[in-house]
């Protein structure tokens, strides 16, 4: 079995937030980002700029701002997103932020069905429930919620059948309630590391 994150993404519910602020200029002006722009779209309800060379793209709606970053995951690029979604807020310092996301994907790809059968049968199939099921070909996953001790957030654990065959889908999600921005960039200092440190032992653990 080959396993790997592929995508960390960062997500700030920001009400009243406008979509058209969001430009390559803003960015490199404020100092938040000044790199090769690969792709830009802008309208009222929707803005987004791509930097391919970085492995980044950037989308705000009026309630939400996110980030990904691509590739390899690694903690210095991690925590220069973090830094970027700092400087953009601090830029606006009265935006209206209720809520922080942040996420790491991944993906579990397989040399075979059986494997992924026998993987799926150690991991993840729960006893009664594939008693009630017994005779159907189910692609079984699982979900987990809990409070992460250090991080304090809720974090959301899923691993799941891929769309792809013989792969299936890997997800850590840290979710934080928080008002203001200067609570939100507290947060971010050290919390998307601490997360990606999670995620990379227990997709190393599967």
């Amino acid at each position: 079995m080959e396993k790997k994150l592929g995508l960390a993404s960062i997500v700030v519910v920001a009400q009243n937030h406008n979509p058209s602020i969001l430009s390559p200029d803003f960015l490199a002006t404020k100092k938040i980002l000044d790199s090769p722009v690969s792709n830009f779209a802008h309208t009222p309800v929707f803005s987004v700029v791509e930097y391919k060379d970085k492995g980044l793209t950037i989308n705000v709606t009026p309630d939400r701002f996110g980030i990904n970053l691509f590739g390899t995951i690694t903690a210095p690029a991690v925590t220069e997103m973090a830094h970027i979604v700092i400087s953009y807020f601090d830029a606006l310092p009265e935006t209206p932020i209720t809520a922080l996301g942040i996420n790491f994907h991944g993906e579990l790809n397989f040399k075979s069905s059986e494997e992924e059968r026998d993987f799926q049968s150690g991991w993840l199939k729960p006893n009664h429930l594939s008693t009630c099921l017994e005779g159907l070909d189910v692609q079984w996953g699982s979900t987990a919620r809990f409070q992460l001790p250090g991080v304090d957030s809720l974090v959301t654990l899923k691993i799941e059948p891929g769309t792809k065959t013989q792969a299936m889908g890997f997800l850590v999600n840290g979710n934080f309630d928080v008002k203001g921005t200067k609570a939100m960039n507290e947060l971010l200092k050290q919390k998307p590391v601490d997360l990606l440190s999670f995620s990379s032992k227990i997709i190393g653990t599967l």
